[in-house]
């Protein structure tokens, strides 16, 4: 949260009925109006370098009007409110108080060193700069509704001062195989469990450790559709295309085991994940082919490697040989993909006029 002046900080201001006056407005043009939770230098396929945590700012001009041109405030005060509720409070009594156009900076954080996306989202949120001189104060109000700027589905809540993301992934589920309440809600389950699993780690962002936990939560619109299928007889293949829903099937019928049933449909259900934030990050080619690691039919190719004898195993590979015992508990989703997980966050400022 920066604020920072113009080349021309001073201007002679055209008369006004008041002493001086104030005005805000978003600056929306570029990409001064979008906030990415965690940037990184490429935005069409954010790959290999990532910038700090704060980077990312929206971008406010401020104007201040009087007819003396030499006039200078004793204080500027910017306030961030999401209805009731003050969210940042930062004021100077040196920085943006002079006549002339000023650009304040703000990286999503709140006074408690938190972005949570969720609370920038809607029509509810305003931005107010305050000027004072002498006893009097003159303000200004920007209203925003803003949106996601990439998917619909993802929320981020970043908390710089306890190391930790929480990323939510809202889904809605369809019962595809009209099975009965209590065995969908034990694939519902299942889905979040599995996605927890595989989808939280720590990640580096340039020198900063984090610990991103990720989680599932249900609700009827802008979320993930998943058609849920429950297969009894032979095995049924799960996916996750980018040009239908996604469809998860639990293969009971062919596992016979209700254990490994649902290993595998937790395994499953965070891999066509994978496939949604490969899809939206990198393109179809990427996705389709497990990240070159298999053909776009998803058949082993020559680039198809072999399972390792130790470490973790991609999320999103494709290996060829026999799936190790320990295959559940070395599969993690990959670091770089979790980056590209929350840099899908971004929020799209916007004015609410």
């Amino acid at each position: 949260m920066t604020f920072s002046e113009t080349a021309s900080p001073t201007e002679t201001a055209e008369p006004c009925p008041t002493e001086f006056s104030v005005s805000i407005d978003l600056r929306d043009i570029g990409e001064g109006d979008v906030l990415k939770p965690l940037n990184n230098v490429r935005d069409q396929q954010p790959t290999g370098v990532w910038r700090n945590w704060r980077d990312s700012k929206v971008q406010f001009h401020l104007r201040i009007r009087a007819r003396d041109g030499s006039f200078r405030a004793d204080e500027t005060e910017i306030v961030v409110e999401r209805g009731s509720r003050t969210l940042l409070t930062q004021s100077s009594t040196s920085e943006m108080t002079t006549v002339g156009r000023h650009v304040w900076r703000w990286d999503g954080f709140d006074d408690r060193n938190i972005l949570d996306t969720t609370q920038l989202l809607g029509p509810d949120l305003r931005v107010t700069a305050n000027v004072t001189k002498g006893g009097t104060t003159r303000s200004a109000t920007e209203n925003l509704d803003n949106e996601p700027n990439k998917v619909d589905w993802l929320s981020a809540r970043i908390n710089l001062g306890a190391s930790s993301v929480e990323v939510r992934v809202y889904v809605n589920y369809e019962n595809e195989s009209n099975m009965s309440a209590s065995n969908l809600s034990h694939l519902k389950g299942l889905v979040a469990e599995g996605i927890r699993q595989y989808w939280s780690r720590e990640v580096r962002v340039v020198n900063r450790m984090v610990q991103v936990t990720t989680t599932v939560v249900e609700r009827p619109d802008h979320s993930l559709d998943l058609d849920m299928n429950y297969a009894t007889g032979s095995f049924r293949r799960s996916h996750a295309t980018g040009i239908v829903d996604t469809t998860l099937f639990y293969n009971l019928g062919h596992w016979q085991n209700v254990a490994t049933a649902d290993a595998d449909f937790k395994y499953t259900a965070a891999h066509e994940l994978g496939h949604s934030i490969l899809d939206e990050t990198m393109g179809t080619g990427v996705s389709w082919t497990h990240k070159g690691t298999s053909t776009v039919f998803q058949t082993e190719s020559s680039s198809t490697p072999s399972y390792p004898a130790s470490g973790e195993l991609d999320l999103m590979y494709y290996y060829t040989g026999a799936q190790p015992q320990d295959f559940h508990s070395r599969t993690i989703a990959a670091e770089e993909d979790v980056r590209r997980l929350i840099w899908l966050c971004q929020v799209d400022f916007d004015d609410a006029r």
